[in-house]
């Protein structure tokens, strides 16, 4: 073996074999198969969504009338009735609960009759409500505001205290207050009733016991497609 020979063998023997091993490139169909198939793999999307939650968002109307106690019940001429609540005067308002389902944040306007004086009020506070039970779910509210009166000959304001308590069958509430106030003419601790329709609007979070559902994909992109199955040729 000469020289020249012998150095070959040592280069061919002593090189690493990563070298002698090297992989072929891909071709450029290969690159394409490789990333279709990256693209429809549903796992790093469905990771995404896990991390992704939505807090609960829900949203009531309600329109009522509402009637005071009379401090002193009218009766008929033969005392054979007594007439204990005054005329009814109307009242409208909202509640809106964010991230947490069983408080909200209400508030209402409204043209009441205490007694033979007119009044308008607004009052806000939290409110407090179980879950559905079917059709029925019960509330409980703390609310303060203002009152003012009309119809007299110089007007009076104060504020208004109230706490309340209730219940919503579907799209039917009734509601009992008491209520503190302080204005010339009337007692100061009046109790109300509270009859009148409500539209519970759920459009974050919603459950199926969520009597209407408004809500909608706010996160499309990030909910998993369905898995494909690829054909072969």
């Amino acid at each position: 073996m000469n020289t020249n020979t012998a150095v070959m063998v040592v280069l061919v023997l002593g090189s690493p074999p990563l070298a002698v091993a090297q992989a072929a490139p891909r071709t450029p169909t290969q690159d394409k198969t490789i990333s279709a198939l990256r693209a429809q793999d549903p796992e790093t999307p469905a990771v995404q969504a896990q991390g992704f939650h939505e807090r609960f968002l829900g949203l009531e109307f309600i329109a009522a009338g509402v009637t005071y106690q009379r401090n002193e019940p009218l009766t008929t001429a033969d005392d054979s009735k007594k007439d204990e609540f005054g005329k009814f005067g109307w009242d409208i308002g909202a509640t809106v609960s964010y991230g947490v389902r069983w408080v909200g944040i209400t508030g209402s306007v409204g043209r009441h009759t205490i007694e033979h004086v007119p009044t308008y009020q607004f009052v806000v506070g939290p409110r407090f409500t179980t879950p559905w039970s079917g059709p029925l779910r019960v509330f409980a509210h703390a609310l303060v505001g203002y009152a003012r009166t009309r119809g007299l000959t110089s007007s009076q304001g104060s504020v208004e205290w109230v706490t309340g308590a209730g219940f919503d069958w579907a799209f039917f509430r009734v509601q009992a207050d008491g209520v503190s106030l302080n204005l010339n003419d009337l007692k100061m601790n009046s109790f109300r009733m509270f009859v009148g329709a409500f539209i519970p609007l759920c459009s974050r979070a919603c459950r199926d016991t969520d009597i209407i559902d408004v809500s909608r994909p706010k996160h499309p992109e990030l909910i998993a497609p369905p898995k494909t199955t690829t054909g072969q040729n």
